[in-house]
């Protein structure tokens, strides 16, 4: 089974991003990582994750529309990291 793998850490750069091969039973696992890549926020985006992170007040509708372009951009790079090792 393949499985990917996504963080953003705490620098808020991008999102890193693994994908790994899990196979085996739970007393004899084995994963084996395939590829990793960062995928970089762009700047937009990381300055207001930051601005966030550092207090700045949101009202509700920017602070949903926050979470979805980070969602977004988590899912692209699932997306991308899929799409280069099919």
């Amino acid at each position: 089974m393949n499985v990917i793998g996504l963080i953003s850490g705490t620098s808020i750069d991008g999102i890193d991003a693994a994908l790994v091969s899990i196979s085996g039973s739970t007393t004899d696992l084995s994963v084996n990582l395939i590829a990793a890549h960062t995928y970089p926020y762009p700047e937009h985006l990381r300055s207001q994750i930051l601005a966030v992170c550092g207090g700045a007040a949101l009202s509700m509708e920017a602070f949903a529309a926050l979470d979805d372009a980070i969602g977004y951009h988590f899912a692209q790079a699932a997306l991308t990291l899929q799409a280069s090792h099919p």
